[in-house]
């Protein structure tokens, strides 16, 4: 047994196949569709109504009546003073812990009632 050679037949790798500028393309195409697509509901969506209870207006008119907390004044751990303003009126809560105190502030041109609660 001299000189005798044992030969193996190579390994074949799995060779993937490359992607091309076509394919990319046409994967940039299909998600700019669905994008247009989703505008054109939500468009739709908004202008039939649909959306109203999930956007969050910011009109003066709107929020005229709407009570508003301007700022807090955290005065102890357990007092809290909050100024209110309902586009007419401003008001002072105080929140403690023996219970909840509110004043009505007189406006600056005077027309205020300064009674409390």
């Amino acid at each position: 047994m001299k000189g005798v050679v044992f030969t193996a037949a190579a390994v074949r790798f799995r060779q993937e196949p490359v992607t091309g500028m076509p394919d990319l393309a046409d994967a940039l195409l299909l998600t700019m569709l669905v994008l247009a697509v989703v505008l054109v509901v939500a468009l739709w969506a908004k202008r039939r109504g649909f959306l109203d209870r999930w956007i969050v207006r910011r009109d003066s008119a709107a929020s005229e009546g709407a009570l508003r907390v301007e700022q807090v004044l955290r005065l102890s751990r357990g007092t809290v003073v909050y100024r209110l303003t309902d586009g007419r009126a401003g008001f002072l809560l105080v929140e403690g812990r023996t219970g909840v105190q509110w004043l009505v502030l007189p406006r600056a041109d005077g027309g205020g009632e300064g009674d409390a609660g």
